[in-house]
């Protein structure tokens, strides 16, 4: 009996070892945020007008409340250039007005080229008077972010174990519950059918 009774607290002491290790790895204490980078992928695309693009003249000074936008900076210059060209097209002689009309239809293409830190974007298109039609092809840039870990979490298994002699002649079956904590370590409870319990503690490397 007394040899037993040893036995039984020799294993209790194993048991409240391991309890001790397991439960010091979910010590939230020393749980620390982490962060991990992560690269997005480089996006191509293009977008082609389908339909007639809108033109709407302008007839008047717009001003843009931002008080930094297009219409602010160019409205302005572009009317007074209008007005030149006008005064200029009504002092022409009638061959010359000819030159400057078909100038003034003539089909341009243009091509613009924006590029920054995020985004490669090329705007073309084609213009004769009016915007005939435009084109879009950008490249999204890869961007480096940094982004919290995934918060490590307990987690509980259900398995069972198979196991044999060298001879394939005593099988030995087993079930155990384990249970993971939030640094990957495993605290696992087993019983076989020869009637022995074990407990075991898994600690996680890399």
């Amino acid at each position: 009996m007394e040899s037993k009774k040893i036995d039984y607290l020799a294993y209790l002491g194993w048991v409240l070892l391991f309890a001790v290790l397991f439960f010091r790895g979910c010590n939230t204490e020393t749980q620390t945020a982490e962060k991990i980078k992560v690269v997005t992928k480089e996006i191509k695309g293009s977008i082609v007008t389908k339909e007639k693009v809108i033109n709407v003249p302008i007839v008047r000074t717009v001003k843009d409340t931002a008080g930094t936008g297009f219409y602010v900076n160019q409205i302005d210059k572009l009317f007074e250039e209008n007005n030149k060209m006008q005064l200029e097209f009504q002092q022409m002689d009638s061959l010359q007005q000819i030159q400057a009309y078909n100038k003034a239809i003539q089909i341009n293409a243009f091509k613009q080229t924006f590029d920054d830190n995020y985004i490669n974007a090329q705007v073309s298109g084609e213009v004769a008077g009016e915007v005939k039609q435009m084109r879009l092809d950008y490249t999204i840039k890869p961007q480096e972010l940094k982004v919290d870990a995934p918060k490590p979490k307990n987690n509980l298994y259900l398995g069972v174990n198979v196991a044999n002699t060298i001879q394939l002649n005593k099988p030995l079956f087993s079930a155990g519950l384990g249970l993971q904590n939030k640094k990957g370590n495993i605290l696992n409870f087993s019983f076989d059918t020869e009637k022995r319990i074990g407990i075991g503690y898994y600690k996680k490397l890399f």
